[in-house]
């Protein structure tokens, strides 16, 4: 058998390399590094010949095979570059984390030569091409990131053979396929899916929940995929990811899942369950999940025109019972009695029924607490406009507070304008402004627009219009001692209640003659 030289020399390099497992590993990473055209940071001036591999920055050793490379972690450290094909030489390689950098090019398919490979995570980069189908050759796999890329094509079939796999994200990317039925279904260890945000297809299977029975979390919202988790019993829900970054962000999910563990009302929205956990990366990962409101909040109906139809005056007032009736519960029938602190157009949620729903506890406090703390620390400022006054200048929180938040949002139901207006400035806001400006100049216009053009009915709706105002002035008045109670709010709004009720009677049986 003849052999040329070249032949020859790899074959006895590779030899050498065999017996020499650090070297392997030396090589492989300095390939990387030489990858790499931007380190701003100088975090791999230490992966050098002078020190040995075990002790450059990001790079772990094993405890069993204490010269072999078994992670490397490089996040958030604005790295720039692609990533060498030698990285599958690191055949001892465990977890592999380039998040959060500005990674560039394919993603090579030789990770897939990496069998001990149990986590990757390149989220948050731009790598580009498809997904390399070999990857599910690393039978071990546990995590696998590659969400916030510019991934496209279809997910790759092979994927379903990691059957180890618990946590698949692939959300924010431009990757095509039927990625439940040919991928997702077949991965029974999976617990955890995030690919929102791409151009799957397909339908959800009815025996997912059968099949994936370790499944926690599964979202594929922004692609063209139907179907329900659960047709026997299905429930849709809404999903808060609390951004951890902001400040006091762990404080508000404590805050709220505190609020809500133990109220009970039909018009506060209802939380299915909470996680508190971490990524496969170990990142701290907060969630709330409610109950779906699939007619949006507040907000929407009063201040954007996409929904074809306005909120009727009657609606209004029903929503404003509604919300009024949550406040009465928090504060006078709680057992510690409960200050929402935040009370606004987008924090009110409407039902199938356009029943109102008051969520967003994340700034509500306890009453007793706030009395046994008396100081400014424990004063919230909440959302500008809606804070009342008081809050400003340092007062505790205190149920008047609520009461101010809620004659704004009454006063914003009737004219259509929102407390952070640009007409405002100066010494006038939205309070002053209902107060002072003729009726006819400042209700919305939809909410005499039904079609009738009978002036004793359309004088009985002014009157009903500005009885609302009138009580959303007397909930928002700078004193909070002069403020209107909740019990008494809910009695008057009742009332005008029932006179819209009566001119709906009146105008179904005028109509019938």
């Amino acid at each position: 058998m003849n052999f040329s030289f070249p032949c020859l020399l790899i074959y006895f390099l590779s030899l050498i390399y065999s017996t020499i497992p650090d070297d392997v590993d030396r090589v492989a990473l300095l390939a990387i590094k030489s990858q790499i055209s931007d380190d701003p940071h100088g975090i791999l001036n230490s992966w050098n010949h002078s020190l040995p591999v075990c002790q450059w920055y990001g790079v772990t050793c094993g405890t069993r095979h204490p010269d072999r490379v078994v992670s490397i972690r490089l996040v958030s450290k604005d790295l720039v570059g692609t990533v060498s094909p030698y990285v599958g030489n690191l055949s001892f390689l465990h977890h592999f984390y380039l998040t959060n950098n500005t990674f560039t090019g394919h993603i090579p398919s030789q990770i897939g030569h990496l069998l001990r490979l149990r986590y990757l995570g390149l989220e948050n980069n731009t790598f580009e091409g498809e997904i390399p189908a070999n990857i599910s050759n690393c039978i071990n796999l546990k995590g696998l990131g590659l969400a916030g890329n510019h991934l496209f094509g279809a997910i790759p079939h092979q994927l379903g053979l990691l059957s180890k796999l618990e946590v698949l994200t692939i959300h924010k990317n431009r990757l095509t396929g039927d990625l439940i039925n040919s991928v997702i279904i077949n991965m029974t260890s999976l617990q955890r899916l995030s690919a929102s945000y791409n151009y799957f297809q397909g339908s959800i299977p009815n025996n997912i929940g059968a099949t994936l029975k370790n499944l926690t979390f599964f979202s594929v919202g922004d692609n063209k995929i139907s179907g329900v988790l659960d047709p026997e019993s299905s429930m849709v829900v809404a999903v808060k990811v609390i951004n951890l970054e902001e400040e006091a962000a762990t404080k508000s999910f404590m805050a709220e899942c505190e609020t809500l563990r133990n109220i009970r009302h039909r018009n506060l929205l209802k939380i299915v369950t909470a996680c508190s956990s971490a990524d496969f990366q170990g990142n701290e990962f907060k969630a709330l999940v409610y109950e779906f409101m699939p007619n949006g909040n507040l907000q929407q109906w009063i201040h954007i025109d996409h929904h074809h139809r306005p909120l009727s005056l009657l609606q209004r007032v029903n929503i404003a019972i509604d919300v009024a009736s949550a406040l009465d519960y928090l504060h006078n029938s709680c057992q510690v009695p409960i200050i929402h602190c935040d009370l606004k157009p987008s924090n009110i949620l409407l039902d199938a029924d356009m029943v109102a729903n008051v969520g967003d506890f994340g700034l509500a406090r306890f009453y007793s607490h706030t009395i046994a703390n008396n100081s400014s620390s424990v004063a919230v400022k909440g959302t500008v406009g809606y804070a009342a006054p008081e809050y400003g200048l340092g007062s505790m929180v205190s149920k008047e507070g609520d009461i101010y938040s809620y004659g704004i949002v009454l006063i914003e139901m009737m004219t259509a304008k929102s407390p952070i207006d640009t007409m405002f400035e100066g010494d006038l806001d939205l309070h002053k402004y209902a107060k002072s400006a003729a009726l006819s100049d400042h209700i919305d216009p939809t909410l005499l627009d039904d079609g009738v053009s009978a002036s004793n009915k359309i004088d009985r709706k002014l009157g009903c219009i500005k009885s609302v105002i009138e009580i959303g002035v007397k909930c928002s008045v700078e004193s909070p001692q002069d403020r209107m109670r909740i019990e008494d709010v809910i009695e008057e709004l009742q009332i005008t209640r029932d006179v819209l009720n009566e001119l709906d009677v009146t105008g179904i049986m005028q109509s019938k003659k």
